[in-house]
């Protein structure tokens, strides 16, 4: 079984390229025309939905409904299927995001609730819950891989922010020389 990458359902769907839809459509056919489906990963319905909204302009119903129908495409495979309809479901109704919808549905599908989040429009959804900010404490210390993790990720942030401060500093670009 092939898969496909965004830029290949993108092209079939609003066709605004002839050359790479001529190939998408040979592509297709030809797959079809040997009985063999064509795997779509959960990472590129989430990036296909970016693309159609974020892109082209789709509205949030036109999103939903490109989607629904693709999962409806016997001659596509979809991972995660159950959860990607889920997803769907959520994001047709509720103020959340595609992606947060899908992290949601993901979580579920593997049995890990809840879906802790700091977005409040994620955690009214089935099996997220609301992370309130707590008053700052003594930080984290000890020798587990997530605090180290955590920790390099904070210093590289702070890092990449004071970079960011030099660049925009008025006379920034004179001192650089």
């Amino acid at each position: 079984m092939a898969a496909l990458d965004t830029n290949v359902l993108v092209r079939f769907l609003v066709q605004d390229d002839a050359a790479q839809l001529a190939a998408a459509r040979r592509l297709i056919r030809k797959c079809v025309n040997e009985g063999e489906t064509l795997f779509v990963p959960v990472t590129v319905s989430l990036e296909l939905e970016w693309v159609l909204r974020s892109i082209f302009g789709f509205d949030k119903p036109t999103v939903v409904q490109t989607l629904s129908d693709l999962l409806l495409a016997g001659e596509l495979t979809f991972e995660s299927e159950s959860a990607l309809e889920a997803a769907l479901a959520h994001y047709g109704q509720a103020t959340a995001d595609y992606s947060d919808c899908l992290h949601v549905a993901l979580a579920s599908a593997a049995s890990a609730q809840p879906f802790w989040t700091f977005d409040k429009a994620a955690s009214k959804m089935d099996g997220a819950k609301l992370l309130t900010k707590q008053p700052s404490t003594r930080p984290e210390s000890g020798g587990s891989t997530l605090n180290r993790v955590a920790a390099g990720c904070a210093s590289a942030a702070r890092s990449s922010a004071a970079a960011s401060a030099a660049r925009a500093a008025p006379g920034a670009r004179a001192r650089r020389g």
